[in-house]
């Protein structure tokens, strides 16, 4: 009774058959089975229910595929691309992962540091630092009443208040209590009011010129040089040349 040729619910019937007293041979013929597969299906399920043989199932072929990713570690590298194997990964990051693929994949500590690329000692270090919890306290406040202020600001305001600490470690817990200020993007205005030009009521009060680039058959650039009536949208002249200076371009113009 293979698994790829039956589900669970003909396994067990055909257990219950042969635990009911029917014959082995029977059973097997009517599965079209070996008797030494029926033996075997017996051993391994004895006592089992369908939802635990569910479970089994679904536990083995989770275990098969843990196996392929440790064994390969092309599969390995791109399962964990981005997280474990990124580059610039802090320690903690890395420490939390190993906790969470110890969690989801039932590793040794031991194989999981070497999947995140971090050593076992690494991973069991407990900081000793100082958490500086009124600073932090402090720090909250400040930035809580002084919505618009950032973090040199805020330095400033606690040395004040006789804190001694520096930019860099107002800085770090400013980043780690997330007290980051969202900024508005400056729009650029202009130097000046811009007056709008009055339109032309009739032909040659006022021209207009400008450029058009174009390339010939062997690559070369060439620029041509075109003047315009605003009123009538007649083109009086053009000038084309491969490369054209402001003096002949105001020739041209006066021209």
């Amino acid at each position: 009774m293979p698994g790829k040729r039956h589900s669970e619910e003909q396994i067990l019937y055909a257990l219950r058959l042969i635990e009911g007293g029917k014959k082995v041979s029977e059973v097997c013929r009517e599965m079209g089975v070996s008797q030494q597969a029926v033996y075997s299906r017996k051993r391994r399920y004895a006592g089992l229910g369908l939802h635990e043989l569910r479970e089994l199932r679904q536990l083995r072929e989770e275990n098969r595929k843990l196996k392929g990713i440790v064994a390969d570690p092309h599969v390995r590298q791109a399962h964990f691309a981005g997280s474990a194997l990124k580059k610039g990964l802090k320690p903690a990051k890395r420490r939390e992962l190993v906790r969470q693929v110890r969690q989801a994949y039932r590793l040794s500590e031991k194989r999981a540091c070497g999947l995140m690329r971090i050593t076992r000692w690494s991973n069991r270090y407990q900081s000793r630092r100082d958490r500086q919890t009124e600073l932090r306290m402090r720090l909250r406040d400040l930035a809580a009443v002084r919505i618009r202020y950032g973090y040199r600001r805020l330095t400033v305001m606690l040395r004040r208040e006789g804190w001694r600490v520096n930019t860099k470690r107002v800085y770090r817990l400013y980043r780690e209590e997330a007290l980051q200020v969202r900024t508005k993007k400056r729009v650029k205005s202009a130097a000046q009011v811009r007056i709008t030009l009055a339109e032309a009521t009739f032909a040659n009060p006022r021209w207009s010129m400008d450029f058009v680039s174009e390339r010939l058959a062997d690559g070369r650039w060439f620029r041509i040089l075109t003047i315009l009536d605003q009123y009538t949208r007649e083109c009086l002249c053009t000038y084309a040349d491969r490369s054209r200076t402001a003096r002949r371009s105001a020739n041209n113009w006066t021209g």
